[in-house]
């Protein structure tokens, strides 16, 4: 898969976890990529490796929602992020 289309999937997922936490951008990286598209987005080694950090801390995120919030086990809130943070 190309860097483009792994960030179009990734960008993809985290706008659905961000609406779905009701989440915003914390930062201008963040701000960026969910406000840009593919013509601007510059998928270097570098972004491409901050993109899957920033879709692992939403997932993350999510884990810790479902743990908190819906009596989720933390084993399966692992399983939720562990599976989020692999597509």
């Amino acid at each position: 898969m190309s860097r483009l289309a792994t960030f179009n999937n990734t960008k993809e997922m985290i706008i659905q976890l961000n609406d779905d936490l009701e989440l915003g951008p914390r930062g201008a990286f963040e701000e960026y990529v969910l406000r840009c598209d593919d013509d601007t987005f510059k998928p270097s080694a570098e972004n491409m490796k901050v993109l899957r950090q920033y879709a692992n801390e939403v997932s993350l995120f999510l884990a810790a929602s479902l743990y908190n919030q819906q009596g989720i086990s933390e084993y399966s809130c692992r399983l939720v992020a562990y599976t989020i943070c692999r597509a």
